[in-house]
């Protein structure tokens, strides 16, 4: 890192591209997280240069600080069921890379092979079956690759094994595939309690029981729109109060509001089977938003 930390005043600063999204990507990137990881390392004082002369019981520190992170980083890494063959490069950066190649932003399909398929070709295992509904619904719908998210593309059609439908439906379609009434919350879409005003919990959408946020219902009119489609039965409007589970991928997004990073203070669209009242639910409510890390 002596070619970030070595640099005088009088040198040009070295220049970090930043996606649409805000994230960083190019070829600097790398550098820009190994300086933001070596300021937040306060363990060690910057002044010694040498570390053999850095006290062994600092030391023992430092070591098992890393030792916990690369504990935890396993336990991460083993949970997940498909893995990815970036590395530690970022999506965003692999997406930034395709729009160079590609000469336009790549679809989410275009990105997920990119990302699961190894230099040779060959397809993550886990990831092949997926990759194989991607090409084929390309292949059978090729129209569906001029579609955006709100109106089912690719990646929806796929993996919802849907035909596609029009945009007023696409929400109707993704309930069909992925709502499917669970017994927990069957209850839900009868129940008075769901009504506007009410405070509540946000379930994950694929069949878990995952909190992804908490919010208050401000409509339950199927024909609200929130991004140009109406909620119709199975969708009320929920206002983000706090967020939990920041990369939640939202059921019906919209320009901006993708994510549930996204969506802090914002309206939603929630399914009602994938809510619940909370129990200290109350017509007033807080002001202030935030995010649980």
């Amino acid at each position: 890192m002596e070619a970030v930390f070595a640099r005088t005043p009088d040198m040009p600063k070295i220049i970090i591209t930043l996606n649409e999204y805000g994230q960083p990507v190019g070829n600097n990137y790398r550098q820009l997280s190994r300086v933001i990881g070596c300021l937040v390392r306060k363990k060690l004082s910057v002044h010694c240069s040498d570390w053999r002369l850095i006290d062994a019981e600092e030391k023992n520190a430092v070591w098992d600080e890393v030792h916990v992170q690369t504990q935890i980083a396993k336990a991460n890494r083993a949970k997940l069921e498909i893995h990815h063959t970036t590395g530690t490069k970022s999506f965003a950066c692999s997406r930034h890379e395709m729009v160079d190649e590609l000469g336009c932003p790549p679809r989410r399909d275009e990105l997920y092979i990119k990302t699961h398929t190894r230099k040779n070709g060959v397809a993550i295992r886990n990831a092949e079956p997926i990759i194989s509904k991607l090409k084929a619904t390309v292949e059978a719908c090729p129209e569906l690759t001029e579609r955006t998210i709100q109106q089912g593309d690719v990646f929806a059609a796929a993996l919802f094994n849907k035909s596609p439908r029009s945009t007023e439906h696409v929400h109707e379609a993704y309930h069909d595939a992925h709502f499917q009434e669970d017994e927990a919350y069957e209850d839900n879409e009868s129940n008075d309690a769901i009504d506007i005003g009410r405070d509540v919990i946000l379930y994950e959408v694929v069949r878990s029981d995952t909190v992804v946020a908490r919010g208050t219902i401000i409509s339950v009119n199927p024909k609200t729109t929130l991004g140009g489609v109406a909620l119709g039965k199975h969708y009320c409007e929920v206002v983000v109060n706090v967020v939990i589970k920041r990369d939640t991928i939202l059921p019906l997004p919209y320009t901006g509001v993708e994510k549930m990073a996204d969506a802090l203070k914002l309206p939603i669209a929630w399914p009602y089977n994938r809510m619940k009242v909370s129990k200290a639910s109350t017509t007033n409510h807080g002001t202030s938003g935030m995010f649980l890390l």
